[in-house]
């Protein structure tokens, strides 16, 4: 009697917990008839008690493991069935989530596991929703900001864009083309590539020297990290006209420490960049943030080494080395020692560059470093100990594991050896790297070197087996200046020819029209006749419905259109 009384329960159990609802269900005079999922679960219960438990407990770790794979999924670890299984995919994902949160590896399901990823998912979407409500409150920060220093009153033009768009294509001016860009880049969908697409588009109006327009498109963006690159480019090309102290007052307008600091960086910067070290040490004067203020005292050393002024980059590197304190992370100070080390090397004290080279942990970043400083010393008249770097950097990899790491430090012993004209060295440690773009990246700065001191062919017979397209075409083009620099006009158009090839060869489109774009402007700023690219540019807009790509690309040809004087 108890036997059958735990039958009935087991059954009323399945039909609670959804197992045995129905599959089929028929219309038949008013009658539903309910055809069960697990009918052979009665037919196993009344085969004896041991069997029924043997098949709860079953029941039991399907569903157990079916909650474990449920959970994984919400945390982006398991990507298969939610089928209660432990298949290999299973597993595999129990290990990852294990190895993740430090737990012991055993790639086994239990309740202490699934305890765990209720409390893994809980804080993930705690943490999701605390970063999403963090930046809605710094967009609304930023508004209000940006609508204290810019004003609020909306965004008007002087002509219909829409009706006017034909026309433009056909006649272009620099400022029509980029009244589309703005066009486009409001009509894209997403908020944060909006924002970014309409930083794009007031960077371009600053360039072509529309502050007033471009200070504008500016009101309309969100994003905090937009606006900064938006004003950050108003006030960079405010400096390089010598209206330094314009581009200081709008910065000064932002009451958000890091914000105006990051704009005084770019002002800084600039100023020092047309050799304006006065309106430079004065905007850099106002920098507030530890970080941020090195990274410029580094920047204005570099361009008062470049202008010979010894004197100047060694009191600014000085100032320099008095932040050090200040920086507390490990990635952080072994870049500051990185820079530090470059910047010494290039006043040619050894000693102090030494200093900090003993400063900076992983092997991968003393190797970055020892190849830039034997690049360094090839260039200069400190050429002494360009050996013993070397050779530094061959023995730190001889302990190092095949990794990322590893591939990136042969890239730069590659370039390294480029640059002394050891091909033989360079394309050896080229075959090695076993990563796609770092393997990519190596080819291409050996292949600049060699346009540097072979000939245009071989460098380009090099950078064509680049497989990065948009890599391989930077590459092609470089080598195409390296060598008109040089006076070999011959091999500087034949290396042109190759370019144009590869950029009209890409198959996306989008692709196409980018690279295309980039190619117009490059070539426009190197001082030549970019025309050739610019019309198939205007030609190819025509056709693009992508809004983000389009705007892009618009302010691209407008930038080019005011290099070439053609507006």
């Amino acid at each position: 009697m108890i036997f059958f009384s735990f039958c009935a329960i087991l059954f009323f159990t399945e039909i609670a917990q959804g197992s045995y609802l129905p599959t089929a269900l028929q219309r038949d005079f008013g009658r539903i008839q309910m055809v069960p999922n697990n009918y052979k679960l009665i037919h196993l219960a009344a085969l004896g008690q041991d069997k029924a438990n043997d098949i709860l407990r079953t029941r039991r770790q399907i569903l157990l493991i079916q909650r474990i794979q449920l959970r994984l999924a919400e945390l982006g670890i398991y990507k298969g069935l939610i089928d209660g299984e432990m298949t290999k995919q299973t597993i595999f994902a129990i290990k990852k989530y294990q190895k993740i949160s430090k737990l012991s590896i055993d790639g086994k399901a239990s309740s202490f596991l699934l305890n765990h990823l209720k409390s893994a998912v809980s804080d993930a979407q705690k943490l999701l929703q605390e970063l999403d409500y963090a930046r809605q409150k710094q967009i609304i920060k930023a508004r209000k900001i940006i609508h204290n220093v810019l004003g609020n009153e909306d965004r008007t033009y002087a002509f219909d864009v829409v009706s006017n768009e034909q026309i433009c294509l056909k006649r272009p001016t620099t400022r029509c083309l980029l009244l589309l860009a703005e066009s486009a880049a409001t009509q894209v969908n997403q908020t944060d590539l909006r924002d970014w697409t309409l930083s794009i588009v007031a960077a371009g109006f600053a360039r072509v020297g529309d502050v007033t327009s471009a200070l504008k498109v500016t009101k309309s963006i969100e994003d905090p990290r937009s606006i900064v690159v938006a004003i950050s480019e108003v006030g960079m090309i405010l400096a390089e006209e010598n209206q330094t102290s314009k581009a200081v007052a709008l910065a000064n307008r932002f009451p958000e420490v890091r914000m105006r600091d990051k704009v005084h960086k770019t002002i800084a910067e600039s100023a020092a960049k047309i050799g304006n070290f006065n309106s430079a040490i004065t905007a850099l004067k106002l920098i507030a943030t530890p970080q941020i203020k090195f990274e410029s005292l580094i920047k204005i050393a570099d361009y008062a080494i470049k202008n010979n002024d010894t004197e100047m980059a060694q009191h600014l590197i000085d100032d320099a080395e008095k932040i050090l304190p200040s920086i507390s992370t490990t990635i952080l100070k072994n870049s500051a020692f990185s820079d530090l080390a470059l910047s010494w090397a290039k006043l040619g004290n050894s000693v102090q560059s030494n200093y900090f080279v003993e400063k900076i942990s992983g092997n991968v970043n003393r190797i970055t470093i020892l190849c830039k400083l034997h690049i360094t010393e090839i260039s200069s008249l400190h050429s002494s100990s360009k050996n013993d770097l070397l050779d530094k950097a061959v023995k730190l990899t001889k302990g190092m594991e095949n990794s990322p790491e590893l591939d990136q430090a042969k890239a730069c012993l590659a370039h390294a050896f480029s640059v002394t004209n050891d091909f033989q060295s360079a394309i050896k440690y080229i075959s090695e790297i076993q990563r796609g773009f770092t393997h990519s990246y190596a080819i291409s700065r050996v292949a600049i070197s060699m346009g540097e001191t072979l000939s245009a062919k071989q460098a380009v017979s090099l950078a064509k087996t680049i497989k990065d397209e948009r890599l391989r075409i930077d590459t092609l083009l470089t080598i195409a200046h390296v060598r008109q620099d040089m006076g070999d006009n011959f091999g500087a158009e034949e290396v042109r020819k190759e370019v144009h090839n590869a950029a009209m060869g890409i198959q996306n489109s989008l692709h196409r029209l980018s690279v295309i774009s980039d190619l117009s402007l490059a070539e426009a700023y190197a001082g030549r006749d970019s025309m050739k690219f610019f019309e198939v540019v205007l030609k190819q807009l025509k056709k693009m419905q992508d809004f983000r790509t389009r705007a892009r690309v618009l302010t691209k040809a407008a930038t080019t259109l005011y290099v070439l004087k053609a507006f």
